[in-house]
């Protein structure tokens, strides 16, 4: 006997239902117009939160431990971190220069701009900064190269070049040439003649052809902080600042091909690209989901009324949510921006439950609103209890520290009794409205194979359980190799500008925005405490404002003493010689390759004559181009520009580089003392990883073994450590309580036993079957995707109830629940829930898409635990009937 409490709900909203209907117009109107104006005052007052902070409570400690930090070093605070790179150091440091000057004539977007690896202080005393031996080495190469910059110094151009290394050449031949490696030269000269043929930028780097060596990566990179003008009252704070920042670099024109490329980094470019992102492609998966649903209704429902009508409900209940939400919440954030496909794939089982059995009803019934009533009262207490276990489900986040799963659940969990609302009060009127009675297909009559396919589960059923249980064996032996990946760059989209930078600065070893960093009473505690976290194995180095005063500072200094004795009177030398003339330049062209047909006839190695003839061939067919085509003049200039057009600039950087003056802690410049030390005194020691951050192993490592020795060291690298076991502990705490609520109000509902554990054994099976899965798949659990288990929990339970309410309520045909509507109406919601949740599975965005696949996955192993494990389930325990 179905339970009197249940009975009662079912005959209370068939009440309901035959109500609506008699005034089945004037409702549905009422309502479609209130929807309207509920959807105007959402999307005038919803808006999106992208900040990353505010996913999580405030009360957290190591959020503590970040006021005390930015208090103390406010400018450290989400500076816009803008990466200059260049093709070769000159270009990356005039870029750089350049950049910087530009932004800070801005101050009405920009605020404070700094160079922490360059700009004219660190210009100045770069030779101090390098390690004796280092040094030597460098001034050893400027006193062999000092006749060239001589020559150079009187005329910088390509004549003069030209004429330099003629001279060069005929030195080694003669044997007299000791110290250049013309090789080297030659082939640079060579690069940049092989560049402009093939019509490309490179550039000669004068800096390396000076220092003697050639440059890495990170030699040619340059960082800028630079401090935002930001206005919180807007949906993106910094975006004003960022426009200004993309509308200088353009400006610039960098990032063109001309071997300058300029990107930024940080808090506000991440939530800037990923609000753009979301904007986009969130709007695209609700149309997608919401055709799709549509698409999938037509064809299960076999009625394009009976579909308008569901589309419309659905249409309604959102525009509702979407209300809820402006006004309890007034945002949405990076995780709850997904609930309106949420929404779609769970209101849309209502309206079909519904449908399918109005069609079953009006089998027996000529009158629509009849038909309705007898529909109502037969799913209307299964409606009731899912649309409460979903909504359980969603706001079992609630008392967590988990804010951004929370503001999701509680935006979730009321929508689930705003579709049930619309469901059974707008869809009812529409349907009494728009539906004529006689006009509704009958079900579709099952074939032969289809019910043999179906008696399958029955008739192998200890077969089927035995696999269950095989199954789960293999599932919980799966279980420790499931693992949460706390990174925050792996839910966003990696081909973002500044995803992509971040990802490229962590496997460079460039971890500036994760570094930890401790604070200590003065100095002198800080370099204690920086030479014993320096020794740790997952620490590369650490850094107090002390090592920002070069070491060996007396011998450095006279050593560069010394060079500039010698070195100063060529740089400082007045240019003697005029603008040459194209006709000039050319002979100089022609002077050089004849000092290069001389080459193989001396003693030269065999690979300098093979460099040296791939340089004459170059040379030859840039000789003819100058000469014979229109656009000759231009093209040499190009070429020239290519070759030495960063030399004037170079000289100049060498020539205040030869002239330092001793550093000390009072001497350094203000920006570097204001992020070393606090107003209040205390030092600062910032703790560089050895290893790649991008390694959630290595990110523990160092995080845990800097605590060890600095218990209360900050740095967003703890904070996406300790949020990963927020979200972990959220996690868990909200399945117990989930799972508890939801169990005892079917107790409570039904007072069975086994029919309660019939409900949650498939469930259960199925929740397991998709956390074990995802360790093959290879999508681990993260900060989007981590509210997949409690979803599935609060929408498999919805299923399961519709089944055994069915098996509870009626006999079944044959025994076998397999042949009934309801069975039926649990394939096409399932199928629409998959199709809902599979558009968010193709995101780019990698949190949303990990979220829809791990959804789409699990709704479908619900699906089969219900419609195969649980009818086999219901034949071995004997309770089929």
């Amino acid at each position: 006997m179905i339970s009197t409490l249940d009975e009662l709900l079912g005959r209370g909203i068939a009440a309901w239902v035959g109500h609506v209907t008699r005034h089945a117009r004037a409702t549905a109107i009422g309502l479609l117009c209130l929807s309207g104006l509920l959807l105007f005052y959402s999307l005038d007052g919803l808006e999106v939160n992208t900040n990353e902070n505010d996913l999580f409570s405030d009360d957290l400690p190591f959020y503590t431990l970040r006021e005390d930090f930015n208090r103390a070093f406010p400018s450290t605070v989400d500076p816009l971190l803008v990466v200059v790179d260049g093709a070769t150091v000159d270009l990356a440091h005039e870029a750089a220069r350049t950049l910087a000057r530009r932004l800070e004539e801005q101050p009405a977007h920009f605020h404070r701009v700094e160079q922490p690896d360059s700009g004219p202080f660190f210009d100045r005393h770069a030779f101090l900064y390098l390690d004796l031996n280092e040094l030597e080495d460098l001034v050893d190469n400027l006193f062999t190269v000092q006749p060239y910059l001589a020559e150079l110094s009187r005329d910088a151009s390509l004549r003069g070049f030209l004429h330099m290394l003629s001279q060069a050449v005929d030195a080694s031949v003669a044997g007299d040439l000791e110290g250049v490696n013309l090789e080297d030269v030659i082939n640079r000269l060579g690069d940049v003649a092989h560049s402009h043929l093939d019509g490309e930028g490179y550039q000669l780097s004068w800096a390396d052809v000076i220092t003697g060596r050639d440059s890495t990566p990170r030699d040619r990179r340059r960082f800028l902080l630079v401090e935002p003008v930001v206005d919180f009252s807007q949906l993106s704070p910094a975006e004003q600042s960022l426009l200004a920042l993309r509308a200088t670099i353009d400006e610039l024109g960098f990032n063109s091909g001309d071997g300058v490329v300029v990107r930024a980094t940080g808090v506000f470019p991440l939530s800037y690209e990923e609000m753009e992102h979301l904007d986009r492609h969130t709007a695209r998966a609700g149309i997608a989901s919401f055709v799709m649903v549509g698409l999938i209704l037509g064809f299960g429902l076999g009625s394009l009324r009976l579909v308008f009508a569901s589309l419309v409900t659905l249409l309604a209940g959102l525009a509702a949510t979407a209300a809820f939400a402006a006004l309890a919440i007034g945002h949405l954030n990076l995780i709850s921006v997904a609930f309106a496909v949420l929404f779609i794939g769970l209101s849309i089982d209502f309206a079909i439950h519904l449908c399918v059995r109005l069609r079953e009803e009006m089998q027996r019934y000529t009158d629509t609103r009849a038909a309705l009533c007898a529909a109502a009262e037969s799913v209307g207490g299964s409606l009731v209890l899912c649309a409460t276990t979903t909504a359980i489900a969603f706001l079992s986040f609630l008392p967590t520290d988990y804010v951004g799963v929370a503001e999701l659940g509680s935006i979730a969990g009321a929508g689930m009794f705003v579709s049930l609302f619309t469901n059974l009060t707008l869809l009812p009127a529409l349907i009494a409205w728009w539906v004529p009675t006689g006009s509704l297909p009958p079900p579709p009559a099952s074939s032969e194979a289809l019910r043999k396919l179906l008696a399958l589960p029955v008739q192998h059923a200890r077969a089927v359980v035995a696999a269950a249980l095989l199954c789960t064996g293999i599932a919980v032996w799966s279980i420790p190799q499931i693992r949460f990946d706390p990174n925050p760059l792996r839910v966003r989209d990696p081909s973002t500008t500044s995803v992509r930078l971040f990802d490229e600065m962590l496997e460079a070893g460039d971890a500036l925005p994760w570094n930890l960093n401790a604070l200590a009473a003065d100095a002198a505690t800080a370099r204690s405490l920086a030479e014993r976290i320096e020794a740790l194995p997952d620490v590369d180095k650490a850094l107090t404002l002390d090592d920002y005063v070069p070491d060996q500072q007396e011998e450095k200094l006279a050593l560069l003493e010394e060079a500039a004795f010698v070195l100063l009177p060529t740089l400082e030398a007045q240019r003697s010689r005029g603008r040459p003339s194209t006709g000039a330049q050319l002979a100089a062209v022609a002077e050089l390759q004849a000092s290069l047909e001389v080459l193989p006839k001396s003693d030269a190695s065999p690979r300098l004559i093979e460099s040296a003839g791939r340089l004459h061939d170059s040379l030859q067919r840039l000789r003819e181009r100058w000469s014979s085509t229109p656009e000759g003049a231009a093209s040499l200039a190009d070429f020239e520009s290519s070759l030495i057009g960063s030399l004037p600039e170079q000289l100049r950087v060498l020539q205040e580089a030869l002239q330092p003056t001793s550093v000390t802690r009072e001497s350094l410049p203000e920006s570097v003392m204001t992020r070393m030390t606090a107003s209040d005194g205390r030092s600062r020691v910032e703790i560089f990883p050895e290893k790649n951050l991008n390694d959630p192993d290595a990110l523990e490592n160092y995080v845990r073994s800097v605590q060890g020795l600095a218990p209360k060291a900050f740095g967003e690298g703890l904070v996406i450590l300790e949020t990963g076991a927020v979200v972990v502990g959220a996690l868990r705490q909200a399945l117990v309580v989930a799972a508890l609520l939801i169990s005892v109000l079917l107790l409570c509902l039904w007072r069975d036993v086994g029919d309660a554990l019939l409900v949650v054994a498939p469930l259960g099976l199925a929740t397991l079957f998709t956390a074990a899965t995802s360790v093959p798949l290879g999508v681990p659990f993260n900060f989007a995707n981590v509210i997949v288990i409690p979803l599935l929990l609060g929408m498999g339970v919805d299923t399961g109830i519709h089944l055994v309410h069915r098996y509870r309520s009626e006999a079944l045909p044959g025994g076998n629940l397999l042949r009934t509507g309801t069975a039926r109406a649990v394939l096409l919601s399932s199928l629409t829930t998959v199709a809902s949740f599979g558009t968010l599975g193709i995101s780019t965005h990698l949190g949303m898409a990990s979220l829809g696949q791990l959804l789409a996955l699990g709704i479908a192993l619900i699906l089969l635990c219900n419609l195969v494990v649980l009818p086999a389930l219901l034949q071995v325990t004997g309770r089929a009937r």
